[in-house]
């Protein structure tokens, strides 16, 4: 009797461990689900105990199995699926709070360190929110000693079950599956890390072609599966760097300038249509549309149509980034913050101080 109640453990523990790992759970993350000890789950595994019948109902239903696979020695290599239809599978509020209340924290406790209210916790744990930010996903992974995947309730690889369409959760397993961190996406696509991780939430959603060709180019796929288009390949060529300046100023040839912060793309179509340059956005003048820090892609000319937003240079100073109005009389400098008020030069002024056009700008490159 002994040895059959031996035998039996034996295969139920083999059961546990292989479901545990083909879920990509530790014995810790499997053992928060069904609100057991971490030694309980060690113990099952090592067939020295086994679990009593509503856990193994528990985890019919966290592996979406029959019970009798769990306890049965079933032979066959797709499990029988859980007849239970009432089984809910966890939501990431569940599994922040199953794993807060594991560790003896309160919301309170919680949103201290995640730099949040209590509020935005029990709106976590209650399902309210849902859209959590990875940087909030990735600091509860490291709060709990757990899987970023874990928490989010994704698998750490590629399935079917993603969403041809589902752009933010394939950025974000693609970067997982290769090892890849915030900062080392941002720095092949071009771009700073809390826009990897907008792209991520999906808070980005309407993302540029030379990003998305950089992006599949980072996470080792295709724009194509990227952005569930059609089966056929889609290529795009490659874009064109452009140094991002500090400041500009009169009389120095574009490729003398040497206060170079950082870089951008812009695809070659556009590049192919004239000379172009990135300029670093300074102050508030321009707000709310142009914040301090932002970045402007610029084409150089001379000239502009009333309305436009140009980059200036006045009298030989550092440009600056205004709205053109022009007049018979001279020309308005007008900012869209209501706190600045509108510059007007005359003719004479143009022609004296001087004030030159540097360039028109044609896109914003919002910094987060």
């Amino acid at each position: 009797m002994a040895d059959r109640t031996k035998n039996k453990s034996g295969f139920i523990s083999k059961r546990i461990r292989e479901l545990r790992l083909e879920h990509g759970l530790t014995q810790k993350e499997l053992s928060l689900l069904i609100n057991k000890s971490e030694s309980t789950v060690r113990m099952w595994e090592l067939g020295k105990s086994e679990p009593d019948i509503q856990t193994i109902r528990m985890l019919s239903e966290i592996f979406s199995i029959s019970t009798d696979y769990i306890i049965s020695e079933v032979q066959s290599s797709v499990p029988p699926k859980s007849t239970d239809k009432t089984a809910r599978p966890l939501t990431i509020g569940d599994r922040i709070r199953l794993l807060r209340k594991e560790s003896g924290m309160s919301q309170e406790d919680l949103a201290i360190l995640l730099n949040i209210t209590k509020q935005a916790v029990y709106k976590y744990e209650s399902g309210i929110v849902t859209n959590i930010p990875i940087d909030k996903i990735e600091v509860l992974s490291k709060i709990f000693n757990v899987s970023p995947g874990f928490i989010a309730g994704w698998r750490e690889e590629l399935s079917d079950n993603i969403n041809s369409n589902d752009l933010p959760k394939k950025i974000y397993i693609l970067r997982r599956k290769h090892n890849l961190t915030l900062e080392q996406v941002a720095d092949i696509v071009g771009v700073g890390k809390s826009t990897v991780r907008k792209w991520e939430t999906g808070m980005i959603a309407n993302m540029r072609r030379d990003k998305i060709a950089l992006l599949a180019k980072a996470l080792h796929t295709t724009p194509a599966y990227l952005m569930g288009w059609a089966e056929n390949e889609y290529t795009e060529k490659a874009g064109v760097a452009l140094p991002v300046y500090g400041s500009v100023a009169a009389g120095i040839p574009i490729e003398a300038i040497t206060d170079i912060e950082d870089y951008e793309e812009i695809p070659e179509s556009l590049a192919r249509t004239g000379q172009f340059a990135a300029l670093k956005i300074k102050g508030d003048s321009m707000e709310p549309k142009f914040s301090n820090g932002d970045v402007v892609i610029v084409k150089l000319q001379d000239t502009v149509e009333n309305g436009d937003i140009a980059v200036v240079l006045v009298n030989g100073d550092e440009a600056t980034c205004k709205k053109i109005k022009k007049t018979p009389e001279g020309v308005m400098l007008i900012s869209t913050n209501p706190a600045y008020e509108p510059m007007f030069y005359s003719n004479r002024e143009i022609d004296e101080k001087p004030v030159r056009i540097w360039g028109k700008v044609v896109e914003l490159r919002a910094k987060f």
